[in-house]
């Protein structure tokens, strides 16, 4: 991918004056203080009309480990009569000798979501920008949601796009504001200068910068990377730590990848027309499933 144009994403801290870290009040516990500040950066990243996440990480299986990517872009516009438009693309790849194998893509063009299997050679479609029932005249209210809910849906066969998509989920499918929602429900977070992760026996550490932590849970362990400016207080999400542990018979298979946001609004290198017919000859169409809401 080339690389973006980008601008910095500046967080505010959570529910204090704009500018300003979180900080625990005794009311707060430790576990709420870290949700309460992974809040603060969602909100200011739904300030973004233009998104890429990169995710860059392994899949190590035993002793051989395979490079995997994904790139998530998210544009909203408006166009010429004023209409929302919202666009997506997501690409998955691996490299199991060094070079890139694209896996699946999925495309949202403003009207459609086409999801592609580019190893079964299967695609898919599912409508997300439906007529208002009350005013055909109008957008549908659930237009944002029900673009990132068939998103989130596509994405469930890879583990790391599922996380992406959630990310977006939480961000912009409600139209009150960013809601996150424990990326590990049962488990308490915690907040270190330095994350440590057990899977990989690393210890993870950047200027300025404190983890939100999930990893009391035994197979995955979950942090928020996040970034106070030392000349104006303000927070920003820098990065996202995965790590997983599952086991197959006698072979035991690590995941681990890391997610960075970049707010951008240069989408030379996201795809957002849907595949033409030379290039899904011979393809298998399947019927997509309807998006499960919540």
């Amino acid at each position: 991918m080339r690389d973006l144009k980008s601008f910095p994403i500046i967080v505010a801290g959570l529910a204090l004056a704009a500018g300003t870290s979180a900080q625990t009040t005794p009311a707060q516990t430790a576990g709420q203080a870290a949700e309460l500040r992974i809040q603060g950066v969602f909100d200011k990243l739904r300030m973004n009309d233009g998104l890429h996440f990169s995710i860059t990480g392994t899949e190590r299986v035993d002793k051989v480990s395979t490079p995997i990517n994904s790139d998530l872009y998210y544009q909203t516009s408006t166009d010429s009569t004023g209409r929302v438009v919202i666009k997506s693309n997501l690409i998955d790849s691996i490299s199991p000798n060094g070079v890139p194998v694209y896996t699946s893509e999925t495309i949202a063009d403003g009207k459609l979501v086409w999801a592609y299997d580019r190893i079964q050679h299967t695609y898919s479609v599912v409508p997300y920008d439906v007529q208002n029932s009350q005013d055909p005249s109008l957008q549908s209210p659930t237009y944002a949601r029900d673009l990132l809910y068939s998103m989130n849906q596509s994405a469930s066969a890879s583990g790391r796009s599922s996380y992406a998509t959630r990310l977006l989920r939480e961000l912009y499918a409600d139209p009150s504001g960013a809601k996150y929602r424990s990326w590990m429900p049962g488990r308490t977070p915690y907040e270190t200068s330095t994350y440590h992760d057990p899977f990989n026996n690393l210890d993870i550490t950047a200027p300025n910068s404190v983890y939100e932590v999930y990893d009391t849970d035994p197979r995955r362990a979950i942090a928020f990377e996040i970034y106070t400016d030392p000349n104006t207080n303000e927070d920003s999400l820098s990065r996202i730590y995965f790590t997983e542990r599952a086991q197959f018979g006698t072979k035991v298979k690590v995941t681990s990848w890391s997610l960075a946001p970049t707010a951008t609004n240069d989408f030379s290198a996201a795809r957002f027309a849907p595949y033409n017919r030379d290039e899904i000859r011979g393809w298998r169409p399947l019927v997509a499933p309807r998006p499960v809401r919540g």
